[in-house]
């Protein structure tokens, strides 16, 4: 089973900004999961504000339509919290985004076979 916090991506009024930061926890392989995260990551770059999840080849018509995506995504980092991974949409994740970004989530680690708790990472 995946489990994803509700406060992954989601908009912090307190602290004015989404929490874009993500670690993974839990009892696997770290290269199970470095690999099922390489995998997020690239189809992260594809999600664009209105949760759409795009094809990888079709981008330059995503930017032509002035839809916003994430301007990066960090590699998967073992740390001491878990793996984590970052994604830059400059403070602001829309909701229909997050939700997008969930399911990816839960896709490529429950296709890893993985079990792991997803928790947003603050930064003060």
């Amino acid at each position: 089973m995946i489990e994803i916090d509700p406060d992954v991506f989601t908009y912090d009024e307190d602290l004015d900004y989404s929490k874009e930061t993500f670690v993974v926890t839990g009892d696997f392989a770290p290269e199970v999961v470095l690999a099922a995260l390489d995998r997020v990551s690239e189809r992260f770059m594809t999600v664009d504000e209105n949760g759409v999840e795009h094809d990888p080849s079709r981008m330059d018509e995503v930017y032509l339509a002035d839809l916003y995506t994430p301007n990066y995504v960090s590699d998967p980092q073992v740390t001491s919290r878990g793996i984590q991974v970052y994604v830059d949409c400059k403070g602001v994740v829309p909701d229909p985004m997050t939700l997008t970004l969930h399911r990816v989530l839960r896709e490529e680690l429950g296709a890893a076979g993985v079990e792991a708790r997803i928790k947003a990472v603050s930064h003060q």
